[in-house]
């Protein structure tokens, strides 16, 4: 039987697992983060929202953003490196860049790999808030995957 869970780190290295799923069983935990959207389905084609784990009861929505503003944020220093050089993925399979927005005026930039399994696609996320009339990064989040064989 295949089973599989997956794992977060928040920039300043704490873990959060965010689903664990056996066969088409689903099963939501927590450790370190609050917020939890769960994993699609692979019977199931995710959406930017659950690849990147963005909560839509939240307000959350899907942007096109502006390239100078893109350019700006992504370009920004979080931790000695721009946000831009911690986005970096090397993947096997189609990567998307998206952007979200929320009505605080707060954005969550996401690059995920565009799979239909969303507990199977790594993810990397920065959100961005306006502090003292300047955006700065507060959030940089990785979910990677785990896939293991459990005997039964």
């Amino acid at each position: 039987r295949m089973s599989g869970s997956v794992w977060g780190r928040l920039s300043d290295g704490a873990f959060y697992h965010d689903c664990e799923y056996a066969g088409s069983m689903k099963y939501l935990s927590l450790i370190f983060i609050v917020l939890v959207t769960g994993c699609s389905s692979p019977a199931i084609t995710p959406d930017a929202f659950d690849h990147c784990m963005v909560d839509r009861s939240e307000s959350w929505q899907l942007i096109g953003m502006d390239a100078s503003l893109r350019e700006t944020l992504l370009g920004l220093s979080y931790k000695n490196k721009t946000i831009r050089e911690r986005m970096a993925m090397q993947s096997e399979h189609p990567v998307v860049d998206v952007w979200f927005a929320n009505p605080k005026g707060e954005f969550q930039f996401c690059r995920y790999e565009n799979i239909l399994d969303s507990c199977n696609s790594n993810e990397k996320s920065a959100r961005f808030h306006m502090v003292d009339g300047n955006y700065q990064g507060y959030q940089i989040v990785e979910k990677v995957c785990l896939i293991h064989n459990v005997r039964t």
